[in-house]
């Protein structure tokens, strides 16, 4: 079976297409592939600028053209490996925090709660282990704990609420669609952890102040 190749508009003679630098194809239909390339002084200009991309890279990285893609990947693991190491050790900082935050804790309407900013956090799962560790440290009485951050611009909140907390009335769901309203998103989730967001990072000082309010007055 021989392949069909379209050209799509139709020259004359090939030698009018001139030059020809492909930039990539691409399925559209059972046995049609689409592919895309520029032709003639366009392809010129696209190589020429691919060129001035790979002379700049080899200049900045101070390394031969034929080097460039093994240095390239050294880079990005060893930016990969410096971003988990930096993760790491703030999550580190995140579990020592909760031993002085357990002193925190204030009473709300016979609620033991802790509503804590942790400010700019690598994502849910750190505010997640946070807040579960606090309602831990807190023991059996009745206790909730609402921790906040900003994870890429982007505010969110989980709330943490132990047996005797729920059986006085403390809901984790109702408090996080309070606290993600404030924050200009939703949220929600069961009654002893939820979850929620936005897009307010100015937000969340007020957000957790009316989980604290929310409590007292229930």
């Amino acid at each position: 079976m021989v392949p069909e190749l379209c050209g799509g508009t139709h020259v004359a003679n090939t030698s009018l297409i001139g030059s020809l630098s492909l930039l990539g194809e691409q399925s559209v239909g059972s046995g049609n592939r689409r592919v895309e390339a520029f032709v003639g002084m366009d392809a010129f200009r696209h190589l020429a600028a691919e060129r001035a991309l790979v002379t700049e890279l080899t200049e900045m990285l101070k390394v031969p053209s034929g080097q460039l893609a093994d240095r390239i990947a050294s880079t990005l693991n060893k930016l990969k490996a410096t971003e988990k190491e930096l993760d790491r050790l703030r999550k580190e900082q995140i579990a020592a925090a909760a031993g002085n935050l357990v002193g925190t804790a204030r009473d709300a309407a016979g609620v033991q709660v802790i509503a804590h900013d942790a400010g700019q956090i690598g994502g849910a799962d750190d505010i997640r282990n946070l807040a579960l560790d606090l309602r831990n440290r807190l023991g059996s009485a009745a206790s909730t704990v609402a921790v906040a951050g900003v994870s890429n611009d982007r505010p969110m909140i989980l709330v943490a609420t132990n047996e005797a907390a729920r059986e006085a009335g403390v809901k984790a769901g109702a408090l996080v669609r309070l606290a993600a309203g404030i924050l200009g998103g939703g949220g929600g989730g069961k009654d002893d952890v939820a979850q929620g967001g936005g897009t307010d990072a100015a937000k969340v000082a007020p957000a957790l102040a009316a989980v604290v309010d929310a409590i007292s007055r229930r």
